[in-house]
């Protein structure tokens, strides 16, 4: 089988520093047997298999074009992971909320990945924003992001600024630690999990606390709603209920060893995915 990886034509330099789960999981289909190409860039390619993994917000056209030469394409629905787009907790000034609200960027990552090819686009953003203030951004490190105790302290140029997001802050508490859990799949294949760390916006670099869990039914469902194939949810459970925060395509860890686990669970999704889209036969 021939398995083609679509990913975008500037991360050819630097895609391979970064631990995306797909790229243990490709050394596992490998191993299975099958030709794996990774390609930067829409170029078309014959195949039994596409997976669109552009780490992006947004996706081109450019792409999902080419991911159609492929008898199966998975993730070509995947062409807008903006928080405008999935969040569940956005609001405005106007907005009936009393509690405190954090300010985001609407793209994924913090708009990390569309700016860590133009350093020079960066720096200079960096420094706007310490003259200026978040109000100003269109970028942001995830650790970066403001929590304000009411939306009223939001300044008003956050609202305007079409890059920027304003969400209801639903923390999951344990204790004096702050809760963060991703459910991430491929195809029926899944892995969940609960972290803990010491900040409102969990990161695993603060991580203290890892467990393994089962997954909300409710955030399960949801995979079906935005019709990927692969990627993970992230998602707090707030009075009982999970609350999604971010949709992410393009899922990476930091830990090697965690990395191998879980490729080795998620990357057998790929054959139960290609079984359940086999014609029955009617004879």
């Amino acid at each position: 089988m021939r398995i083609v990886i679509y990913n975008h034509r500037r991360d050819a330099v630097s895609g391979y520093e970064n631990n995306y789960v797909l790229w243990a999981m490709s050394d596992l289909w490998r191993e299975d047997g099958h030709q794996v190409e990774i390609v930067f860039g829409p170029n078309p390619i014959r195949a039994d298999v596409a997976i669109v993994h552009v780490d992006r917000t947004r996706v081109s056209r450019a792409y999902l074009r080419a991911a159609r030469r492929a008898d199966v394409v998975l993730n070509g629905k995947a062409v807008d992971i903006s928080k405008r787009k999935h969040s569940q907790n956005l609001i405005t000034r106007q907005s009936d909320w009393n509690g405190q609200a954090i300010v985001k960027t609407s793209r994924n990552s913090g708009g990390v990945p569309e700016v860590r090819h133009y350093p020079r686009i960066r720096d200079w953003q960096k420094r706007r924003v310490e003259r200026l203030g978040i109000a100003h951004t269109w970028w942001m490190y995830s650790s970066s992001y403001a929590i304000f105790d009411s939306v009223s302290e939001v300044p008003d140029r956050v609202f305007r600024n079409r890059h920027l997001v304003v969400e209801k802050f639903l923390p999951e508490r344990e204790s004096d630690l702050y809760c963060v859990r991703y459910f991430k799949f491929f195809g029926g294949r899944s892995v969940s999990a609960v972290l803990r760390g010491p900040d409102p916006v969990v990161k695993r670099r603060d991580v203290v606390s890892f467990e393994d869990i089962s997954p909300a039914p409710e955030v399960v469902a949801m995979k079906e709603d935005i019709g990927f194939q692969y990627g993970k949810l992230d998602y707090v459970m707030y009075e009982g209920h999970p609350i999604v925060f971010d949709v992410n395509k393009t899922p990476g860890m930091s830990a090697d060893s965690e990395l191998a686990r879980q490729a080795s669970i998620l990357a057998p999704g790929l054959y139960g995915l290609l079984d359940s889209r086999r014609p029955v036969s009617t004879s």
